[in-house]
């Protein structure tokens, strides 16, 4: 019988809020989240803590966000480890929804404290996980496409947390898959990358877009794919706090921040996407 891990923060009863299914929730309670779960999958509440703790340290280390926030209250992510597929997680979905509201009063005296949001998940563990070795459009093993997906979900939350005028949504979707992908297990950052190459190279290449737009700009029209290899690139040419500085830009458009801190670097955006072009065709060559 396996031992559920104890809390670190006191159950905060949400976990009955989610409409996708009706089962016996019960709920590990951490500081900034929750794992909603059910009795006989409570094994997995381990590998989904270790992530979401990764995470944790991924928002305050990279981001610099301390604490999860949206419209400057408290916000809260209850991670749903659902016991059998439905519509919003399955093999092949998932999700951040965001956000509710709680707080205590009615009326013109009704104050509110904070928020919270969801991320159905198809527990890991459920056999459905078992029909095939490999999951995604990269192909990855199950503990790998796991982490991907929950480092990729919760950085949505990290999005929401950072105020300002939300980027387009190839930037959130890539960025969040960037994190994902290269932010997460080894198995994702190597042979996982290999197949983010193959993928843009080999199927998408026209869904690489430059340079229309005032200001010129350039993006892809593949949000997650594209988008995640865009990000690749930039943070190898610029570093990875160049993502945050896109994120966290005071410009009048995500276009002209993009253009500022790409010229702020040295270069511009015609000759940044070239050397994008060029990139990709170097490290596909060298697969």
């Amino acid at each position: 019988m396996p031992v559920t891990p104890a809390s670190s923060a006191q159950a905060r009863g949400w976990c009955s809020d989610y409409e996708g299914v009706s089962v016996p929730w019960l709920e590990f309670a951490s500081a900034q989240y929750s794992i909603c779960y059910t009795a006989e999958y409570s094994a997995d509440i381990a590998f989904v803590e270790e992530w979401m703790d990764h995470a944790l340290l991924l928002m305050e280390d990279k981001y610099g966000v301390p604490t999860l926030t949206y419209r400057q209250l408290p916000l809260t992510v209850n991670v749903m480890l659902v016991p059998m597929s439905i519509g919003e997680a399955n093999v092949s979905k998932t999700g951040f929804f965001c956000c509710w509201g709680y707080g205590e009063g009615a009326g013109a005296n009704y104050q509110r404290h904070g928020w919270y949001g969801f991320i159905p998940y198809l527990t890991p563990s459920h056999s459905d996980w078992d029909a095939r070795p490999t999951w995604g459009r990269m192909g990855l093993p199950p503990d790998d496409y796991h982490a991907k997906n929950i480092v990729h979900e919760f950085t949505h939350a990290i999005q929401r947390s950072i105020p300002g005028e939300r980027p387009p949504q190839w930037v959130t979707e890539g960025m969040a898959e960037y994190e994902g992908m290269f932010n997460a297990t080894e198995y994702n950052r190597t042979d996982g990358f290999d197949s983010l190459v193959r993928y843009v190279h080999d199927e998408i290449p026209d869904q690489l877009r430059c340079c229309g737009g005032n200001p010129p700009t350039f993006s892809t029209t593949d949000i997650y794919f594209g988008g995640a290899l865009i990000m690749k690139y930039l943070a190898d040419t610029f570093g990875e706090d160049f993502h945050v500085r896109l994120v966290r830009h005071q410009h009048p458009s995500f276009e002209a921040a993009l253009a500022a801190e790409i010229e702020a670097s040295g270069s511009t955006i015609q000759e940044t996407f070239d050397g994008l072009l060029a990139w990709l065709k170097q490290q596909r060559a060298a697969l």
